[in-house]
């Protein structure tokens, strides 16, 4: 099977897995795999807020947001 790679691509991803394995091997650990939802739980909720409306705006929608009054 024959494989088309751009070369920056294939430099990107090698360097991207060195960069892993140098972390690694400098801390002495296992790799770990991070999750699928890592980045949703440590994201900031204003930028994450952000980010969901410009993605909305982008697919035509108009977006107004406002906090919802908790009841107590």
């Amino acid at each position: 099977m024959f494989y088309h790679f751009s070369f920056p691509k294939l430099i990107f991803r090698t360097s991207l897995i060195l960069v892993i394995a140098y972390h690694l091997i400098q801390r002495n650990t296992p790799y770990s795999e991070l999750g699928a939802s890592y980045f949703d739980r440590h994201e900031k909720p204003q930028l994450k807020k952000n980010r969901l409306i410009k993605q909305l705006e982008k697919l035509g929608y108009q977006v107004s947001v406002e906090p919802v009054s908790v009841a107590s």
